[in-house]
């Protein structure tokens, strides 16, 4: 796994989970009626996109990582992962109790319990990069010490 390209790779998919999420909260503001099929629509674009980013963190990152035979950073990555598979499933929830037509009907309680999710799912991805980039930048620099030391000894 290069580091860098896993950070970049991170964070571009983050950055579209933002965007969703943003967009999603600018169409609460809108006449109900106009959003409600639009925020539909949003809701499994974020569906599909966190699972791409699910999908490429757990493969790419969490799984080697937890591999590792450095217990600390192979404890971070399950404890990392664990933290994903459940912030997914309570996406997943809110999508489920969203799905069954009273959107129109609950608009109110639609905005708050959105505006919640969006809330706990963006502070779960400034704390999952910080973690990440800091483990990540650890294997970097893991692996450039041991090169050194392999070119030395």
């Amino acid at each position: 796994m290069d580091s860098q390209r896993a950070i970049e790779r991170l964070e571009e998919q983050q950055a579209r989970i933002v965007t969703l999420l943003a967009s999603a909260s600018a169409l609460l503001g809108e006449e109900q009626r106009d959003s409600v099929s639009a925020l539909a629509t949003l809701r499994w674009r974020l569906v599909r996109t966190m699972r791409e980013y699910q999908l490429f963190k757990h493969f790419e990152i969490f799984d080697p990582l937890a591999a590792s035979s450095n217990t600390q950073l192979a404890e971070s990555a399950r404890g990392m992962k664990g933290r994903c598979v459940a912030i997914g499933e309570e996406y997943a929830a809110h999508v489920q109790r969203w799905s069954n037509g009273t959107a129109s009907s609950a608009w109110s309680d639609l905005t708050l319990d959105t505006l919640a999710i969006t809330a706990k799912i963006r502070k779960h991805l400034d704390h999952e990069h910080a973690q990440a980039v800091n483990l990540l930048r650890d294997v970097a620099r893991t692996r450039r010490s041991l090169s050194h030391s392999s070119v030395i000894g």
